[in-house]
């Protein structure tokens, strides 16, 4: 429990950066941050995380508990939060709330981690998106479905951290109580959402504001596994939205973000684009978007170093984050057939192919491969790059077909 200090100094330090998160996805960011010349402290519950190894100072607790996150950052005079995860930007804003740092006010943070307070601020500024029921019982619920029709998506009202944990897609033949036992197995809450289900070109936005002024990033298409479930599979730079239609996504994103009450900082949003041209909103996190999104992604996507711009929001910087460029990046999830898992083959040869810049595999030996119904049951990624966005989807594609998987009793 509390400091570790990091094995070797770091010049040129300019402020301190309380990251809320230190997973392995969070590592490259934390690296990123360090080469700025950021001082970085990492919070986390994992006494093992894998970006404790690479921070200046180090909290080994969770990192919901705001008020030893506030004494740690007095401590290493902290100068800005950056939370990683849904759950870290509540504790985030009361943090920086508390020291009177820049950041989103704790009314903003818990608009956007609320699922119906972010659909009543979006309404309320006239913003498109869908319209929604709410249940809190099986009963309710299955009446709720009923009242919305099918298909519908269903998911819990309040942040359980992203990665679609408890969303469904729901049609006719859906067995309903055990729908709203998955939604509300990842919520605190008994309370869940339906809403219409959207065919439509799914996108999500990285959004950068400073002092209510923002700029979208960079837009991406999203690729989903197969239904009933609605885990990201592809998310590829930029999207094929052109001209008048990708204006209306990027000013939009930046519209939701405002609503909610952002005015410094990041914002993840996802929203689609429906067969008649019209747009919906359906969730924004104040943060940036998961994983590799905010590094390397960001900036071979847009010429922008997310997490870094970001950073420098939150510590009073004034610099162009403007995106520079709209090249081909990929963030894939590797996934397989469910069964017992004897061990991966190719992995090394795929990493290694041309236009691959990063590649995790999270599957282990012995381990069980799950059917796909939340981005945990994902096995791994691979962060593909090329000029377009379809040279970096094929190259992703390529690397995925390396891999064989072998499977046992």
């Amino acid at each position: 429990m509390g400091l570790t200090p990091y094995k070797c100094t770091v010049s040129n330090m300019s402020a301190a950066i309380m990251v809320l998160g230190g997973n392995i996805y969070t590592v490259p960011s934390v690296l990123s941050l360090k080469e700025a010349g950021f001082k970085v402290v990492v919070v986390d519950g994992n006494p093992e995380a894998p970006a404790f190894d690479i921070a200046d100072a180090c909290g080994t607790f969770d990192f919901r508990d705001w008020e030893r996150g506030l004494a740690l950052a007095r401590a290493q005079k902290v100068q800005a939060v950056i939370p990683t995860h849904d759950r870290a930007v509540l504790p985030a804003a009361l943090i920086s709330e508390a020291l009177g740092l820049r950041g989103p006010s704790p009314d903003a943070a818990r608009t956007a981690t609320s699922k119906k307070l972010m659909r009543r601020a979006w309404s309320a500024s006239g913003l498109p998106s869908p319209a929604i029921a709410l249940a809190r019982t099986v009963e309710e619920f299955k009446k709720a479905a009923a009242g919305i029709g099918f298909p519908a998506i269903c998911k819990p009202t309040d942040d359980v951290g992203g990665g679609s944990r408890g969303v469904q897609r729901l049609d006719t033949q859906t067995d309903l109580a055990q729908a709203y036992a998955f939604a509300t197995s990842f919520s605190d809450s008994p309370e869940v959402l339906v809403e219409p289900y959207y065919e439509g070109l799914e996108h999500s936005v990285e959004v950068l504001m400073r002092d209510g002024d923002g700029v979208a990033l960079m837009v991406s298409d999203k690729v989903k596994t197969p239904p009933p479930y609605r885990v990201d599979k592809s998310v590829i730079y930029p999207t094929r939205l052109t001209g008048a239609a990708l204006q209306r996504v990027r000013m939009l994103s930046v519209d939701a973000a405002r609503a909610v009450g952002l005015r410094d900082g990041a914002a993840h949003v996802e929203l689609c684009t429906l067969p008649d041209g019209g747009n919906a909103l359906f969730e924004i996190g104040l943060r940036c978007g998961g994983g590799a999104t905010p590094h390397p992604i960001a900036l071979l996507a847009s010429g922008v170093n997310e997490i870094v711009e970001y950073a420098h929001i939150l510590t009073g910087g004034v610099r162009d984050f403007s995106p520079k460029f709209a090249k081909g990046a990929v963030f894939h999830f590797i996934t397989a057939k469910p069964g017992k898992l004897l061990y991966v083959a190719g992995f090394d040869a795929a990493r290694a192919m041309p236009g691959i810049i990063e590649a995790g595999l999270t599957a282990k030996p012995g381990s069980t491969v799950n059917e796909i119904r939340t981005s945990a049951d994902r096995l791994g990624y691979f962060v593909a790059a090329g000029e377009t966005a379809d040279e970096a989807y094929r190259r992703a594609l390529a690397a995925e077909q390396q891999l064989t998987f072998e499977y046992g009793n």
